[in-house]
This record gives C-alpha cells, sequence and structure tokens, in this order.
C-alpha cells in the first residue's frame, strides 16, 4: 500500500532509550540502528513509525511486505555508517524463502506465509475472485495466504482462505513460488494421508523449462561484477560525512552547532542527529541556494536522494521544486566557533566537491492497479498476463468497480463495440455502465520505457492512459485497492451515523459532543462571535485530508463551559481523536478557543476575512443559521393536504432529503464534515472561481509550472468543497479539462441542493394549522395540476414521447406516470412580449430530481458569469432538445432510482442562428434570438401538431435531417434570455430500463 509522500520502511540511529520495540515490547537502546514500519496512523491524518529492534524487524520484514533486497523501499538506509548498511544490505538479502524449525532429524523446512487445514465453520469465503462457490463449508479442506489487511495493519497477518482448487489458480498472485511444496505450507503434517496426498498432486513443483543436454551436467557461468562507480563514490561521501558529524559532535556544543546553522541562513532542524546531518552537509559542500521555482523557501537534502525545497508557491500548496543539481557556496564560519573547535579552526573548503545521490528507486507502474484483459489477445493469454504482472499490474476475470482500466487489441474494439452479435459486446457494455476506461494494449509497451519524474515513486500512468484511451466513456482510477462499494448502502450507512444537528445561538453542537455535554446545551456567543470553526488541510503530494473541529459549549444555565475539538482524516472514522475539556467561566473557555484557533489556522479568530497560510489549516464558511431539523413529509399529519394525491406525491419526491444526501455520497462529498446546506453559497461561488483558473491553466503551454499550479488550485478547491476518500484513495490531481468538468457538475449540483434546502429552511413545523405538503407547495409559486388523460393535450404529449425517443437511447424506454400543468409565478407576465415570435416551440428539458425545487421556484437560469464556461457546447444559455430522450439522459435515472421529471416549455426561438458544430456564444449575431445545434436525425419535419395558443410541437419519428457534416446526432435549441421560456408541463415519468442486463 503506497503511503504518500512516504517510503512503507525506515532506519535510523535510536535517539533515546524512551522507545520500545511494537514485536517484543522490550526498551530499544539509544545510538543503535533501528527499524520501522511506516504506518498510517490512527491518531491523526498522516503516518507513525512503529520501531522495532534491528533483528526483530527482520523476523516480520517479509509478512510486511519488504522482499529480498529491496533496500531502496528502507528510508535512511544511506545515512547509516558503511558498516551497518552492509548489515542492513545482507538482512534484506535474507528476507523471503521458508524457515527450518526444529533441529535433527525432527528439522523440517515450513513455509509462515501459508496456511493449511480443516475449516472449523462455514463462515469463511474464498478470496479468489471468479470462485463459481465462494462459500467453503464446513470440515473443507483450505489453504491460506497470510496478508496483512491494509485496513487493520495492526492485527499482522492474517490468512486469506481459498478453496484448494481455487488456491491451485491464483497461488503465483499470492507469493508461491514455483519451488515451494505442499509439505513446506503449515499444518500439513495435521491433514489425513489422502488429504496430504491430494494436495501433493495439485500443487507439485513447476519443472524448470531449460534442460540441460543428456549425460551433460548444467553449468552456470558467474560473471564478474564490475565495481559500480556510484556506489564508490556515496561510500567515499559516507565516509566524509560521518568523520565531520563524529567532530563537530565532539567539538561544538548544542548551542554552537545552532549557531554554524543559522550564521548560514539553514532551517534548524528538529534533534541533534538531523541537526549534526545539515552540519556535515553544509561544511563538506557548502551553502544551499534559495529555490529558483517559488523564491520565499531554502532548497535542503532530502532522505529520498535529491534536493527539495522547503517552500510554498502559495498558502494552500507546497513548492514540489526538485533537483539533483544546486549552485553551492563557501560555508560562512563564525571566528568564536573557530575558537572553540580545533577541526573548524584548521577547515579548509573543497569547492570541486559535489554531492552524489543515490540512484532513485521506482515502483513498477501498474502496482496497486487491476487490469481486466477484454476479448481475445494475440498470441498466449498468459504472456500477456505476464507482461501485465511485470509491470506491476494485477489480471482480474471478473468485471466490477474495483479494476482500474481495461486492455483490449486495437482490432477488435470496432467490433466489439459496435455489433451486438459480437462476443465480447455484453462485456463492453458492462465497461460502459462501470465508466471503466478501455484503452490499447500498445499502452503496455509505452509503460515498459516509462520513466517517472525525480521526485515521483511512479510513472504517470495517466497520461498514457489517456495516450492510448480508445473508449469515449470511462473515468482514470488512482492507483490503490479498491472496494465494491453499494452507492445506496453508503448513504445508508452515513445517514444512520448522522445526528441531527440542533440548532441554538446560530451555532449546532457537533454529534461527536453530544455523549459529552449535559442535554440542552449550547454553543456559546462571546463578543459578537459564535465559538465554532471547521477547518480542512489537504495536501494532495502527501495524501493529507484533514479536518479540525473547535467548539465553545456553555450549559443550558451558563454555569460550565466546554471546549470541544475533533481531528482526523475527511471520510475515515478510523483515524482521529476527539477531547473535551472543562472551564468555570465563557472568557477562559474562549481564549483557549482563539489560542488553538490561531495555532492551527494562523488568523485570529475575530478577524473579517481568514487567509490560508502556509503549514497552517483553512477555516471553511459554515452557514449554522437554520436548524437541521426538517419535516417528515411522509408521515401522516392531523390536518389534510388539499392538494391532489399526484401532486402531494410531487412535493415528497422534489423535497426528498435522502435523495439529495444519496446524491453528495454519489459525487464523494462529505455529509458529516459538511453537512447538506451547511457549504455557503459565497464559498461554493468561490469553488467555481478555482476550476476556471484550472481551466486556463490548462490552456497555458509551459506544462512545467503548469502542474505545480494546478496541484495548488486542485487543492484550494479541496479545501472549500470537502471530498471523502474510500479506502485506498487519494485525491486526484484536477489535471484534465474532463476532470475539472466532473468538479463543476459536482458545484452546480451542490448549488441547486442550496436553493432546495434554502427553501426546506424556511418551512416552519406547524401543529395544526396547514399539512406541511401544502406549506412546501406555496414555497414554490408555481401553480400545479394533473393534466387529464382525457385531454387533447395529453394526447399530444403521449404521442410526442412515444415518436421522438433516439434509437441511439434504447437502454430504457418511458412510461408516462402524471403529467402536470404548470404556471409559475409571473413567468407568462415576462414571456409576454416574446409570444408575438412566429417560431415558439414545445421542447424538452431534462435535470436530476435534485434541482427541481430551484426550477420551479426559481425557473430555468442562466449560469451566471463567474459560473466555469466549460460544458456548454454552445455558451451559457437554457438548452432544450425536440427528441424526449436526449433529455431523459439528464435525469440520470437508473435501475435503482428509475422515477425521473421532464419539462415541457414553450420557447421563443425566433429567428435561430444554426450552427453544426461547438461554438461558444457570448454574444448572438445582430437579428438572431436563438441559437440551434443542428443535428444530424430530427423529428420528421411533417409531423408538426399546434397547441391552441399557436406553439408548434415536433412530433415526428426520427428521421436523417439536410444538415450535412454536423457533429451532432441530435437538435439542440439555446436561448440567452431566461424571459424567452414559458413553462408549461413537467412530466413525471417511470424509466424501464431493460429486463437482462448485458451481465
Amino acid at each position: 500500500m503506497e503511503l504518500g509522500d512516504h517510503l512503507p520502511f525506515k532506519t535510523e540511529y535510536s535517539k533515546s532509550n524512551r522507545a520500545s520495540c511494537k514485536i517484543c515490547k522490550s526498551k530499544i537502546d539509544k545510538d543503535v540502528v533501528r527499524m520501522a514500519r511506516m504506518m498510517k496512523s490512527r491518531h491523526h491524518d498522516g503516518v507513525d513509525p512503529n520501531w522495532a529492534h534491528f533483528d526483530c524487524f527482520f523476523g516480520k520484514a517479509k509478512q510486511w511486505g519488504l522482499k529480498t533486497g529491496e533496500i531502496d523501499k528502507i528510508e535512511g538506509f544511506h545515512s547509516l555508517r558503511l558498516d551497518d548498511q552492509e548489515r542492513l544490505k545482507e538482512a534484506t538479502e535474507k528476507i523471503g524463502g521458508p524457515v527450518t524449525k526444529g533441529k535433527g532429524k525432527s528439522a523440517r523446512t515450513v513455509l509462515d506465509d501459508f496456511e493449511i487445514g480443516y475449516a472449523p465453520s462455514a463462515r469463511a469465503k474464498c478470496r479468489r475472485e471468479d470462485c463459481q462457490t465462494e462459500k467453503i463449508e464446513k470440515d473443507e479442506l483450505r489453504i491460506g495466504a497470510k496478508m496483512v489487511d491494509p485496513e487493520k495493519p495492526h492485527l499482522g497477518p492474517i490468512p486469506r482462505w481459498h478453496h484448494v482448487g481455487c488456491f491451485k489458480k491464483v497461488r503465483n498472485n499470492v507469493g508461491w513460488e514455483d519451488s515451494y511444496t505442499a509439505d513446506m505450507i503449515s499444518g500439513f503434517a495435521g491433514l489425513d494421508k489422502d488429504a496430504q496426498d491430494q494436495v501433493r498432486k495439485l500443487l507439485k513443483p513447476k519443472k524448470s523449462k531449460v534442460k540441460a543436454e543428456k549425460g551433460v551436467k548444467a553449468e552456470v557461468k558467474i560473471e564478474p561484477k564490475e565495481a559500480d562507480p556510484d556506489q564508490a563514490a556515496l561510500k567515499k561521501q559516507n565516509k566524509l560525512l560521518w568523520a565531520i558529524k563524529d567532530k563537530i559532535d565532539a567539538q561544538l556544543t548544542a548551542s554552537g552547532i545552532k549557531d554554524l546553522l543559522s550564521t548560514n541562513k539553514v532551517d534548524i532542524p528538529d534533534g541533534k542527529a538531523r541537526q549534526l546531518d545539515y552540519v556535515a552537509d553544509l561544511l563538506l559542500f557548502g551553502r544551499l541556494p534559495k529555490c529558483k521555482n517559488c523564491g520565499n523557501g531554502n532548497l535542503r537534502v532530502s532522505s529520498k536522494g535529491y534536493y527539495a525545497c522547503n517552500g510554498s508557491i502559495s498558502g494552500f500548496t507546497k513548492c514540489d521544486y526538485v533537483s539533483t543539481e544546486a549552485g553551492r557556496a563557501a560555508p560562512k564560519i563564525p571566528a568564536f566557533l573557530k575558537e572553540a573547535s580545533d577541526y573548524l579552526a584548521k577547515f579548509k573548503f573543497d569547492s570541486d566537491l559535489k554531492r552524489v545521490f543515490p540512484k532513485a528507486s521506482f515502483m513498477p507502474p501498474l502496482t496497486e492497479m487491476k487490469v481486466f484483459i477484454l476479448g481475445k489477445a494475440k498470441g498466449t493469454k498468459a504472456a500477456l498476463e505476464e507482461e501485465i504482472k511485470k509491470l506491476g499490474g494485477t489480471v482480474t476475470t471478473v468485471l466490477n468497480e474495483t479494476v482500474h482500466f481495461c486492455i483490449v487489441e486495437n482490432d477488435q474494439f470496432e467490433a466489439m463495440s459496435e455489433d451486438k452479435n459480437h462476443k465480447f459486446h455484453d462485456k463492453f457494455g458492462k465497461c460502459e455502465t462501470l465508466d471503466l476506461v478501455i484503452v490499447s494494449r500498445e499502452i503496455l509497451s509505452s509503460l515498459k520505457t516509462a520513466a517517472p519524474k525525480l521526485g515521483e515513486r511512479r510513472a504517470d500512468v495517466m497520461a498514457y492512459v489517456a495516450k492510448h484511451k480508445l473508449s469515449s466513456f470511462g473515468q482514470y482510477k488512482q492507483p490503490g485497492k479498491r472496494k465494491r462499494v453499494d452507492v445506496a448502502e453508503e448513504a445508508k450507512m452515513r445517514e444512520s451515523k448522522k445526528i441531527k444537528l440542533t440548532v441554538q445561538n446560530g451555532g449546532a453542537i457537533d454529534p461527536e459532543a453530544y455523549e459529552e455535554v449535559p442535554e440542552g446545551s449550547s454553543i456559546f456567543e462571546y463578543k459578537g462571535k459564535i465559538y465554532t470553526a471547521m477547518m480542512t488541510a489537504v495536501d494532495l503530494k502527501r495524501d493529507k485530508n484533514s479536518y479540525y473541529k473547535l467548539q465553545g459549549i456553555q450549559n443550558k444555565s451558563k454555569t460550565r463551559y466546554f471546549l470541544f475539538r475533533s481531528w482526523g482524516r475527511i471520510g475515515s472514522d478510523a483515524i482521529g481523536g476527539v477531547k473535551i475539556q472543562n472551564f468555570h467561566s465563557m472568557e477562559n473557555c474562549a481564549r483557549e478557543f482563539e489560542l488553538l484557533f490561531e495555532e492551527k489556522s494562523g488568523n485570529n479568530f475575530h478577524a473579517k476575512e481568514y487567509i490560508k497560510l502556509p503549514n497552517h489549516m483553512f477555516p471553511l464558511e459554515m452557514d449554522y443559521g437554520v436548524e437541521d431539523k426538517k419535516v417528515d413529509l411522509s408521515a401522516e399529519h392531523e390536518v389534510k393536504s388539499e392538494l391532489a394525491p399526484e401532486v402531494q406525491n410531487l412535493i415528497k419526491l422534489i423535497f426528498n432529503v435522502k435523495k439529495m444526501q444519496k446524491s453528495l455520497v454519489e459525487m464523494d462529498l462529505d455529509l458529516e464534515k459538511m453537512p447538506l446546506g451547511k457549504l455557503s453559497k459565497d464559498q461554493l461561488k468561490k469553488a467555481w472561481s478555482v476550476l476556471n483558473e484550472i481551466l486556463a491553466q490548462l490552456k497555458e503551454d509551459d506544462k512545467k509550472e503548469n502542474m505545480s499550479l494546478i496541484r495548488d488550485k486542485s487543492t484550494r478547491f479541496y479545501h472549500l468543497v470537502p471530498h471523502v476518500l474510500k479506502f485506498g484513495e487519494t485525491l486526484p490531481l484536477l489535471k484534465t479539462e474532463e476532470m475539472v468538468k466532473a468538479k463543476i457538475e459536482v458545484v452546480d449540483q451542490l448549488i441547486e441542493i442550496e436553493t432546495a434546502y434554502s427553501i426546506l429552511d424556511g418551512v416552519k413545523e406547524e401543529k395544526a394549522e396547514k399539512n406541511p405538503i401544502d406549506t412546501h407547495y406555496e414555497k414554490l409559486k408555481t401553480n400545479i395540476s394533473v393534466l387529464g388523460q382525457d385531454e387533447d393535450e395529453f394526447a399530444i404529449i403521449d404521442e410526442y414521447v412515444k415518436t421522438t425517443h433516439a434509437k441511439t437511447h434504447q437502454d430504457y424506454s418511458l412510461e408516462i406516470n402524471t403529467v402536470f400543468k404548470i404556471d409559475r409565478n409571473k413567468e407568462a407576465k415576462k414571456f409576454k412580449p416574446f409570444s408575438k415570435f412566429e417560431n415558439r416551440q414545445l421542447l424538452w428539458h431534462g435535470s436530476r430530481l435534485t434541482n427541481y425545487a430551484g426550477i420551479l421556484s426559481q425557473g430555468l437560469r442562466i449560469a451566471p458569469p463567474e459560473a466555469p464556461v466549460t460544458g456548454y457546447m454552445f455558451g451559457k444559455g437554457i438548452y432544450f432538445a425536440d427528441m424526449v430522450s436526449k433529455s431523459a439522459n439528464y435525469c440520470f435515472a437508473s435501475p435503482d432510482n428509475s422515477r425521473g421529471l421532464l419539462l415541457l416549455g414553450e420557447v421563443a426561438l425566433g429567428n435561430m442562428h444554426e450552427l453544426k458544430a461547438a461554438e461558444y456564444i457570448e454574444k448572438l449575431p445582430k437579428g438572431c434570438h436563438s441559437v440551434k445545434g443542428l443535428g444530424s436525425t430530427e423529428p420528421d419535419p411533417a409531423c408538426v401538431r399546434e397547441l391552441p395558443n399557436g406553439t408548434k410541437v415536433p412530433c415526428g419519428k426520427g428521421v436523417p435531417s439536410n444538415a450535412d457534416n454536423t457533429s451532432l446526432l441530435y437538435n439542440e435549441y439555446i436561448v440567452y434570455d431566461a424571459a424567452q421560456v414559458n413553462l408549461k408541463y413537467l412530466i413525471d415519468f417511470k424509466f424501464k430500463f431493460k429486463e437482462t442486463l448485458p451481465w
């Protein structure tokens, strides 16, 4: 498992004798080589070293994922003395393979990483992905491969059980070597003879494919190793550095060491060992310059093998400049230090010496990535699987959401995508449904020569996926273990954990504080400020996604005060902590709150505006102005509604809070740190602004500088809109237009939900005066009535639905539940000047269910100037279609959520500016009132119906249009003045998806 910017293991000389070995629990002496496994902390959003004795560590190293000779996975190796480096190198060479247990005749070779036995119950499941039976029955023979669960590493290696036959098929993927035998498996001796024979037969060692000629002994020619000049230079450098450290340690006091560093403007690190490292580097190679990238940071020697900047390019983002070259200058040595040290008095600087760095080590590009082979491989499938495995990837035979991408041969892609009878067409369809990107097999050849940038541990796979992408669909998925997630179940789980926020004094007590403070407590107000704060810290490179909450709470009688704080990783219950302090005065509690707020954010709590400072957290603007207590519209009420049952049902649908919550879960937003309706609209507009900046940056030419700025702006976006990370995932850098568009949709959706929630906030629960459904209905300021099925208008709409379902949208059919006539307050009056246009058509507009409270209460709106421009083919306007299924696609219905709403609006099109390709319109040509994007298919012009007021209804079946060389499949109509739209009908549809899905 990747640990952000950290290597998985670490070594150093112990600084004291206070630490205990995590394995044997005994003390680790001072100044000895100690080893650590870097672990995701359960107390904060970062990693901690789990220290162990040298010998204890190597007893567990293999189980923890350190393989033979993997020195490059151990941070700090090159900082050890040469003797200790050799000792460590020797220990890593001995990792792996079977161990001998017992002595003399009873001695036998055992594989501790594997276990075999009879299942004591039927609770275990087989871990082979494509196992047909899955369940392992009681008393059935099973084999387990011991692995560390990345979510529960403190439990150590846990057996992952398989049926014996399934284990045979996956053994090479779980660490089994061809030289191993069944007899070596732990627990094998306890099996009965028949079972032993069966397992021996199944797990026979594979014979070497290379055979010696008969009668001739195979000889292995060992080539003498050439001396590595880089290694020789590193050894010489190591000796020189340690010689300086030993002399300075012996001759200078702790304050003298700090004086030497500060004289040369070197940032003083914590701990004497690191200070000596900095001094030795300074004296041997000279003073390091300021960073030329950010201008405010100093270069330092990174333990990862390069110079790195310790500055920031903004308050949000650290500078990511790295290099193996730096113009260094002679060190300055104060006279009083020369008097204190004979070594410094005689010291002469050699400007010809240059720092040597160890060769960077990289992980294979497909490490922690799961690949599905789509179609038939050229050559053998085994060869293709081996090619993927050598690049670090894992081949899976199960197509689900845990897959990172699919590989296909170029010449098979077109056939399987277009031919419904193709053997792999169904699998292709499932890839589209799962939004899995399909790439050409050629990506593997490109990845073989892919080299990471300096400072990165792996090549940028995303760039290669984009280059070799064949499918029009599919989002790139970050490397890392992916879990199958049921979004509906996850939303339900989060909702069950969520405690309603009770607002008093304009602030809501955090749910985590409820158990610790007396009933009736509230957030206190002091000196005109409500004492509640939420802060976030995001670092994309170091995989940080943290939060920190502060609240000042008073009991009901205002005699006791509490300072509540909570911290952790956004979206994780396993990481973080809670603390509550008691105070007898509000003043003391407020003072401690302010000190903590300033310590964490660098801002004064009473400042009018907060600024994000480097290495500090960022305060979010949360709106807790109204109590998070919404009326349950599904419950029975004393007063009966005066509305028709169909209209009541509609109101319940568009104000369904659970659907709003579910839509946010689908977008990976955090409902606990960012409750519905609580992120301020101003903050959402800032998020829009940041996304606009990223789009502008993506168009710039300087890629190197761009990535640094894009990382900065991506970090700002994640600060403004907190995102949940599923286990093993990291926040992606927003470095493509496609990724930015997806986030624009997230912000758009949040703004729509905020509109709906503001209506909900405005409704107070009455005792018995009016039914809450009627109260919510009135807030929409729209007259809604049911259109009878026997009316002429219904017949026209029904025909319009049946004839304009496009041939390319055959995954579902549409069934009308109810047609509503709608009359928005004052909309007809605004539309009146445009009702004189001869070219008026009844056209479709589709949107998510969660958007309709805003649409009905405020009308269809044009995106404001601050909204990003991407995603609008013909500029910021209101878009309509004459094919029902084109608009229906924007309802984002699914088999689990099969209900959708579509609007029919009378649109005054007037003179249309006709276009065949995307063109961003900021101002219409003179004499034009709208834009028509010409599609290659249109409703039959000969079959046009007319409403009583003269509005045309294009309800003919789809036929080829006269538009040649157009890039659009179907017509689009865009108006740039909301007054040109008069909404007439709202149709409640049932989406009927195919009964038998392709998979």
